[in-house]
Order: C-alpha cells, then structure tokens, then sequence
C-alpha cells in the first residue's frame, strides 16, 4: 500500500483564481488543499451507526419502558391496597352505661360484638380492591365497560371520570381520574358478580 495518494482535482476558473489570490506565499497549491481536506475530515461526526443497531437499541430501550410500566402498575396496586387498609371501621361495640359497672353477661356480649369488628377488618384486608364500591356503582362501571370494551384501563377510568360515574379525590381535594389497577380490579369484580 502506498504512503501517499495522488489526487487529481479539477477546478473552475474562478476557483483556482481565488486559491491564487487567498494562497500562502511560496505555498504551493497541493500543500493548501491538503490542510483544508485535513480540516474538514477532522470536522466531520462519526461515522453513523447501521440501521441493524439502531433497531437492537429501540427495541432494548422498549423493553426496559415494558418492565418500568410493570413496576410502576404493581407499585400503584400495592399504594391502593395500604390505602385500603387504613379506611377507618366503624366500631359495633356499644359503650357501657356510665354509671354501672359491667356485668359478666355485658362482658361476653361485648366480646362477642368485638368478633364482627375483627372480622370485618381481616375481610377488608383480604379484598383491598372493592374501596368501598356499592354493587350499583359497580354495576354503573360495568355497564359503561360493556360500551367501551376495547379502551385501555387508564383511558377507562378518564372516561368513567369524564363521565362523572366515578373520580378519585387527589391530594390536593381535586377531583381526578381513577387509579387503573383499581380499574382493572372492579372490572374483575363486576366478571365474578356477573355484571359482565
């Protein structure tokens, strides 16, 4: 392979009338066009990558959104079941008289209210997912799902919010749409009730 190339350039008239003028003196023409060739090279990027790449590195970086999105939905599911458990039940044992003391009979009754209380908190605990949804809000939910079957559960729940059947209160006291793990969990309600 040879140390140099041999370049043969062919220049108007104009062009080479400007070289002549613009040239360093006693710098022959060759020398001049050889620096402003080094000089545009140097400027250049990198050369592109292929298209093969450039497909491995988007479908790389969807994969990663898909496993974020999965993350993100089980973070959400499991922020609205603690939210679940934390509704306040509301007590079913009766304050005793103030001014008697309590009997051995109030003593077992009282224990005996206490059991439905427990109850029903472990029950809320094992179905986080119904927050407190009457069967005719569930029904309405489902009997809108049945007009849009096709729509995502994000995009359901700003229909049900848009709609004003259901809308979650944010932090702020704002009304927003519903979470859609809680979407998708009513919807799987109102299947087993056979609302669906």
């Amino acid at each position: 392979m040879p140390d140099e190339y041999r370049v043969t350039i062919r220049l108007s008239p104009d062009i080479y009338a400007q070289l002549e003028v613009r040239g360093s003196q006693g710098q022959p023409l060759a020398a001049i066009v050889r620096e402003a060739l080094v000089d545009y090279l140097s400027r250049q990027p990198e050369a592109p990558e292929s298209t093969a790449s450039l497909t491995e590195t988007v479908a790389a970086i969807a994969a990663r959104l898909g496993t974020v999105e999965q993350q993100l939905q089980t973070i959400t599911t499991r922020l609205d079941a603690m939210a679940a458990d934390r509704q306040p039940v509301a007590a079913t044992v009766p304050a005793p008289a103030a001014n008697r003391q309590p009997t051995a009979v109030d003593a077992s009754s009282m224990a005996a209210d206490r059991q439905p209380v427990a109850a029903t908190s472990q029950q809320q605990r094992r179905s986080p997912a119904k927050h407190g949804l009457s069967r005719e809000k569930l029904q309405e939910i489902a009997d809108e799902r049945t007009l849009c079957e096709g729509l995502s559960y994000r995009a359901f729940a700003q229909r049900l919010h848009d709609r004003g059947i259901y809308s979650s209160t944010a932090e702020d006291g704002s009304r927003v749409p519903a979470n859609s793990g809680n979407v998708k969990k009513w919807l799987a309600q109102a299947q087993d009730a056979g609302m669906l």
